[in-house]
């Protein structure tokens, strides 16, 4: 059931088996996973069905480091959480990339310092498979074999070189609309919303939480009490709760991450995957009506012989290749001539893997918000190291594009790196170690007995991937924890 907390008596106390902060994507899958757990689980939002100035005003912080954007515009207070920002559009609807992380993104990488998590990816598979249907998604499959299926065969890349792949994609509206409209009569799931958590109180000593206090705009108050509780706000709040409520792991705030976009390569081809049309690298529908993405990824051989972070490529045309899709058929019908005539143009989008470091964090800002606690402060740089991965990554693509006889890959710009991806990873990150991390391999926070948190903010390190199918991963895999514990 849902209940409106502008609306509710002041001082209202709910009683819980399971109290979760935050109704984003991970709030809402674990709320619908404990449905048949028997528990009594309170979600708690700060913002309302629809998105709100004034709920969306708590986000805004201080950000120090290189350009990044307004820390307002890249998260949300909403049911449905940061899906109600979501910005891929497909059918004219905004959708998001899902996709896991590959496996060696688990590993331990000697070149990437931080590397290496608790979990491996056979531990996730299963999660991830549930995750699909948690998100809307038809479950399982070979994507890149159905795409190619479907519009043609990719780029044919040497052995261990780059690899061809895919992008599912699932509507936003899942989370804002079908899941909270799911849990709506159900009586073991109590969604209390326009409430916002400003702090979690705790036994003397710190070792459990006993309630979580919530204020309204209106001027009402009151607690949620609970065996267990759960931090599912977002990459950075998840991290600013903790910080404000008195938590002093050392790794707490530190190790964020994003997923920064370099948009600076063009591919000039002939290559007939890729003239006069994109094929398998354009927006077409699977035959089950999936919308998929073609991309180019890279082997975990060449990761590892090039001792690179992860990355992976998107495909954009441009110039000529534009007026071809307008005119589109009587092109086709041209067939070779065309080809020779006017090799295809694309810009060469790569989605960067970021490495964990201790110095980009998010720590409490002096700007405090409508109840007086500090407001986040995001400390953020693009590293030296990650620039010189960055200019490797770039190398490497050109080098095995050519290699695959698919064109010549030349600088189109100078343009500065996008980071806004809303992906916002690590500041909670997972280590079984109290002094390398701030939750351990069960997301349970160390030093804290019923206290666990879920989403972005726990990976060690972030691969390219958009978090969310892991994410929801994550969180099934916590249900299932709770679910036997309670």
């Amino acid at each position: 059931m849902e209940l409106d907390a502008g609306t509710a008596a002041d001082g209202l106390t709910l009683e819980a088996d399971v109290c979760i902060v935050g109704a984003g994507p991970a709030g809402l899958a674990l709320a619908a996973a404990l449905q048949s757990s028997g528990l009594a689980v309170v979600l708690i939002e700060s913002g309302r069905h629809n998105r709100d100035g004034q709920a969306d005003e708590l986000n805004r912080g201080e950000s120090q480091g290189d350009p990044f954007p307004d820390l307002m515009t890249v998260r949300s207070r909403a049911i449905g959480g940061t899906s109600a920002i979501w910005n891929t559009m497909v059918g004219g609807m905004p959708h998001a990339k899902y996709l896991p992380l590959d496996r060696i993104d688990f590993e331990l990488r000697d070149w990437v310092p931080g590397s290496g998590w608790p979990l491996t990816r056979a531990m996730l598979d299963p999660y991830y498979r549930r995750a699909e249907v948690a998100a809307g998604l038809e479950p399982g499959g070979d994507d890149a074999a159905a795409l190619e299926a479907h519009c043609g065969s990719p780029i044919a890349f040497p052995e261990h070189s780059l690899v061809n792949a895919a992008y599912r994609f699932g509507a936003a509206n899942h989370f804002g609309i079908v899941v909270p409209v799911a849990l709506r009569p159900s009586q073991q799931v109590t969604l209390l919303y326009g409430a916002t958590v400003t702090g979690l109180a705790t036994t003397a000593g710190g070792a459990r939480v006993t309630s979580a206090g919530w204020a309204t705009f209106s001027g009402t108050s009151g607690t949620v009490r609970a065996s267990t509780f759960v931090l599912a706000a977002g990459g950075i709040e998840n991290a600013r709760l903790l910080l404000i409520s008195n938590h002093t792991h050392a790794w707490l705030g530190r190790g964020f991450m994003e997923h920064p976009v370099d948009g600076t390569l063009r591919l000039i081809t002939r290559s007939p995957a890729l003239a006069p049309e994109a094929g398998f690298y354009s927006y077409p529908s699977g035959d089950d009506g999936m919308p998929r993405l073609g991309r180019i990824g890279f082997s975990s051989e060449l990761l590892r012989s090039e001792r690179l972070t992860n990355a992976s490529l998107r495909l954009l045309p441009e110039g000529p290749g534009v007026l071809r899709r307008v005119v589109g058929g009587s092109l086709h019908r041209i067939g070779t001539t065309t080809r020779r005539l006017w090799p295809a143009k694309y810009r060469i989008l790569i989605d960067l893997e970021q490495g964990p470091h201790r110095d980009n964090r998010v720590a409490l800002a002096e700007r405090r918000d409508a109840w007086g606690q500090p407001a986040a402060a995001l400390h953020w740089r693009w590293r030296e190291e990650d620039q010189v991965n960055r200019e490797r990554v770039r190398m490497v693509v050109a080098r095995e594009i050519g290699r695959a006889g698919a064109g010549r890959v030349e600088v189109a710009s100078r343009v500065a790196l996008d980071p806004a991806t809303h992906h916002q990873l690590g500041a909670t990150r997972m280590h079984p170690d109290p002094a390398e991390g701030v939750v351990d391999e069960n997301l349970r926070v160390h030093g804290v007995e019923n206290l666990y948190v879920t989403g972005s903010s726990v990976f060690p390190t972030g691969g390219f991937a958009n978090p969310t199918l892991t994410i929801l991963a994550l969180t099934l895999r916590l249900a299932d924890r709770l679910s036997i514990a309670g």
